[in-house]
This record gives C-alpha cells, structure tokens and sequence, in this order.
C-alpha cells in the first residue's frame, strides 16, 4: 500500500556501496522537495503547527543528505546536485 503512495523507488540491491549512498542521497533530495511543498502550503494556510514540523524534518534531512554526500569520495560528491 505505501508503495502506490511514494515517489521514491525502492532500492536497487546491486548497487556497490556508493552506489546505494548516492542513492539514498537522491531519495532524501526527494523528500526534502516534499517537505518544502508542504511548508509552502502550511504558510498559505497559516498553520504554524505544520511550518514548525516542516521545519524540524528540514533540518534532520538536510544533515543526513551532508552525512550521506560527505561519505562519498570527492568525485562522486561533486557530480550529485547540491
């Protein structure tokens, strides 16, 4: 069921390991422009709950996409988008 309702793919098993890190990388970019979508209808509404939300998750994904491009080689890091 939750597969039908996410835009992010599932896994491919046979990537090597920065593969799979670039991957999830993109995943959480992915997530971030959710994230963003929903700030920017919370602030429309006025729903300062939501922004606040919207806010903490920003935050914790952000430093896991740092942590995720940071464990890259510095080749790989500077092909990903920022």
């Amino acid at each position: 069921a939750f597969s039908k309702l996410t835009s992010i793919a599932e896994g491919n098993a046979d990537l090597d390991s920065n593969g799979m890190v670039k991957d999830l990388y993109k995943s959480n970019q992915q997530v971030l422009a959710t994230i963003r979508t929903a700030f920017d209808r919370a602030e429309k509404a006025g729903d300062q709950a939501t922004m606040d939300l919207c806010n903490q998750r920003t935050a914790a994904h952000e430093k896991a996409a740092w942590m995720l491009k940071s464990s890259l080689p510095a080749a790989q890091r500077s092909k990903l988008a920022a």
